[in-house]
């Protein structure tokens, strides 16, 4: 698209010139870079990542077991120690946003 400017000369938008004048590639498309490596500290954090989140599902998974096995907590003690929990887990969470 063309535009008559005030001192008579033409304008020549960007949009008109196409892929090819834009960039220089026309449609041949993004040169081929080689592959960026992941970092090792990348790899570093998912592990720690990965042992946490085993960690935690092997505590929350044996947890009511050794309460109730070795420290002698009744079933139903037990149940009302995991609502208070769990109710203080959503109260804090709708209080934080």
């Amino acid at each position: 698209m063309c535009a008559q400017s005030s001192d008579g000369g033409m304008n020549v938008s960007i949009a008109s010139l196409g892929a090819a004048g834009a960039g220089g590639r026309g449609r041949r498309g993004p040169r081929h870079t080689p592959r960026a490596r992941v970092g090792g500290t990348v790899f570093a954090l998912g592990t720690v990542s990965l042992l946490t989140d085993v960690s935690s599902e092997m505590v929350a998974a044996v947890l009511p077991i050794y309460l109730t096995i070795a420290l002698g907590l009744s079933p139903l003690a037990f149940g009302v120690i995991d609502g208070v929990y769990q109710g203080a887990t959503v109260f804090v969470r709708l209080a934080g946003g």
